[in-house]
């Protein structure tokens, strides 16, 4: 089994593991206020690479060059500049993910009750975000008149430098050991998205169970994932849901299949009234197997099955298909969506 060795640097840096039995071996060094380095590689993000020892070997070749990391710090408000206090700042990275541009999770912080947060990062390219999306809902006006339903209120994430969409974000550029002072963020009040519609099951299909419909947040403004129960003719509402894109899923069951509708929409200040998410009876998925290379002939997949590959909530049965002698497979009632 792998096994652990740490040994400490003294004033000048030297350091020393005794007594290792022959083996490979992976070298990391780690101090606070420091990027984390590794043998064989310049970037955290990469697997270090091997130092193979012979019994008896010595090496003393090893030189370690860390870089200090930056750090960022600043102040999150409200719109009329008081302090929030647990807001999330976080350093998102520009990635790409099935071809598309998408901002990946990274470091982050929480601002104290004086609404001041510090982060410490390695260098880079970062989007920065304040989040506020956790916690008790504001109510900002509690008066409402007989028959109104209670508004209530949520923070609206921002983007450095000052946007509230993602995709109109500039990312920040981060050298080693600077700091970025102040980097301050304001957020805004908005109220909270009310989301409602209908399911319309598949025709001539008698639903044999209860519809479960979720409301899931797609962009990167803190995540929610939300049910709600449905009421008579399959009517579904979502109340105090914070402002963003949203993916809303309805799954339900008949005679022992599972259907699913997914409608993605942008919820905002204005009600989302009438959606309609048809159930889909979903489609067979058919292909075929072949094992190539050495010793391939002693080699049977026996099943393939599928995963959500764009994050929707899949609630039925596990979608697989046995494979037969020839390779082919088939698997039944395939929903549409992105599958692995």
């Amino acid at each position: 089994e792998p096994q652990d060795a740490v040994a400490w640097t003294d004033d000048k840096g030297r350091f020393a593991f005794g007594y290792l039995p022959a083996g490979a071996y992976q070298l990391r060094v780690a101090k606070d206020g420091y990027q984390t380095a590794a043998y064989g590689t310049d970037s955290p993000r990469r697997p270090p690479g091997i130092i193979a020892l012979s019994a008896g070997e010595a090496r003393s070749d090893l030189i370690f060059r860390m870089e200090v990391m930056a750090t960022i710090s600043g102040m999150v408000t409200d719109q009329d500049g008081q302090p929030v206090a647990r807001a999330q700042i976080s350093a998102l990275r520009p990635g790409w993910r099935r071809g598309k541009r998408q901002l990946l999770p990274g470091s982050g912080a929480a601002s104290d009750g004086n609404g001041h947060y510090r982060m410490s990062l390695a260098p880079g390219s970062y989007v920065l975000e304040a989040s506020r999306n956790f916690g008790e809902n504001l109510a900002l006006r509690p008066e409402v008149a007989p028959g109104e339903v209670f508004p209530l209120y949520s923070y609206v994430p921002q983007y450095y430098p000052g946007t509230e969409r993602a995709e109109t974000a500039t990312p920040l550029g981060v050298k080693a050991g600077q700091e970025y002072d102040p980097i301050n963020f304001q957020l805004r009040v908005q109220a909270d998205a009310v989301v409602q519609g209908k399911v319309v099951p598949p025709p001539d299909t008698k639903l044999s169970g209860p519809v479960n419909v979720t409301a899931r947040r797609t962009d990167s403004g803190g995540e929610v994932n939300r049910g709600t129960g449905l009421g008579p003719n399959f009517v579904f509402r979502f109340e105090g849901l914070p402002p963003g894109t949203y993916q809303i899923v309805a799954t339900g069951t008949a005679e022992e299949h599972t259907y699913q509708g997914v409608q993605t929409i942008e919820a905002g200040s204005e009600p989302v009234r009438d959606l309609t998410i048809p159930l889909d009876p979903g489609i067979d998925l058919l292909g075929s197997v072949s094992v190539e290379g050495r010793g391939s002939s002693n080699f049977h997949p026996a099943a393939v099955a599928l995963v959500a590959g764009d994050g929707a909530p899949w609630q039925g049965q596990l979608l697989r298909g046995n494979v037969n002698k020839d390779g082919s497979f088939t698997i039944a009632g395939v929903p549409p969506g992105i599958w692995d």
